[in-house]
């Protein structure tokens, strides 16, 4: 589970499964806020996709295509969007 909140001017995410917390830019956290229904499917291209349409109006696709790649990166790494340890 991520929670993604603003506070004083700062973008964060915290990824309460792996203990994350990332500092993020407005870009990656409008797209983390849109895609945390999707936690099982975030590397679908859909949602790539779904996330693409919502956000052409508002960011050039390019800097959409840069944030969601670093957002693919973190998962990979387990730092975001991280699988809930078993205990």
């Amino acid at each position: 589970m991520v929670h993604v909140f603003e506070l004083n001017g700062y973008y964060i995410a915290l990824d309460v499964n792996s203990g994350s917390i990332h500092c993020l830019d407005e870009v990656t956290y409008d797209i983390i806020s849109a895609c945390n229904n999707f936690l099982k499917e975030l590397s679908d291209g859909t949602i790539k996709e779904a996330i693409l349409e919502e956000f052409q109006d508002i960011y050039d696709e390019d800097i959409v295509n840069e944030a969601w790649d670093e957002i693919l990166e973190l998962r990979r790494q387990g730092l975001l969007f991280s699988e809930e340890l078993d205990e």
